[in-house]
């Protein structure tokens, strides 16, 4: 447990040297997430859209930009390019699999990012106020088991893509396919409950729901806390951890550092 501690503080002080990039990324996500909500506020005016008013529609995208700072994954792309320019080697002679330092640098990152992204979310708050119900918040123990299996399931989807730049030359395009999926899918253009049927369909039963919009539907109240649903995350977990796990071990027999 120690040298787990160490390298996550060192990796979170390594973090300090990167604000300015942090607060980039974070205006590139605030500004999208901004205009879909002002979308889907024109869309709704005075009335409501399914089970969404203004101030739900409001909560959503705020809920949706706080958490996604602190659960989205994003390794895959860091992994492919360590692979394909040799650095995987430098860490596999380390007394920390590799596996474990890519869980705590992006842990380290998501809670440097989250504390970075206070002052946005205050500043929003104080803006949007007037206009939302802060009493429909549901921030309990459910909540936090739900936010916990989405940073969780999160990274194991990303070190599961990551992991095939061990067999191809270049897996941008897995990569970008399964970034716009779980854009699409998991509920950061719009809520699941206002997509067209067949679309909401698939999104309930895909894995990218669990990532990040069961926790704000279970922060706004608006789907049951039950153990059911906590089975199916904890199932696609157990399922890209596994499958992550065979890409992982079986690539790396076949990797060679030449360099790029």
């Amino acid at each position: 447990m120690k040298k787990f501690t160490a390298v996550f503080r060192i990796l979170f002080q390594d973090n300090l040297n990167y604000r300015a990039q942090a607060i980039v990324w974070i205006l590139t996500s605030v500004v999208p997430a901004i205009t879909s909500g002002a979308v889907w506020l024109a869309a709704i005016g005075n009335g409501r859209l399914g089970d969404f008013d203004r101030s739900n529609i409001i909560l959503y995208f705020l809920g949706s930009l706080a958490l996604s700072n602190l659960v989205t994954s994003s390794i895959a792309w860091e992994m492919g390019m360590e692979i394909k320019q040799g650095k995987l080697s430098l860490y596999l002679v380390k007394p920390l699999s590799y596996p474990s330092y890519q869980f705590l640098n992006n842990l380290a990152w998501r809670i440097f990012r989250s504390l970075l992204f206070i002052p946005v979310l205050a500043v929003l708050v104080f803006i949007l106020n007037s206009y939302v119900d802060w009493g429909v918040l549901n921030l309990g123990l459910y909540f936090w088991m739900a936010v916990l299996l989405a940073h969780l399931l999160s990274f194991s989807i990303s070190f599961f893509i990551g992991s095939w730049a061990l067999y191809l030359e270049d897996m941008n395009g897995i990569s970008e396919f399964f970034m716009m999926a779980n854009w699409l899918l998991g509920g950061s253009i719009a809520p699941i409950a206002l997509m067209p049927v067949t679309l909401r369909e698939f999104a309930l039963n895909a894995p990218f729901r669990y990532t990040l919009s069961y926790p704000i539907e279970v922060m706004l109240g608006q789907t049951p806390a039950d153990i059911s649903h906590f089975m199916v995350a904890i199932l696609w977990l157990g399922f890209f951890s596994a499958l992550g796990a065979l890409v992982w071990i079986n690539g790396i027999k076949r990797y060679s550092a030449v360099g790029n």
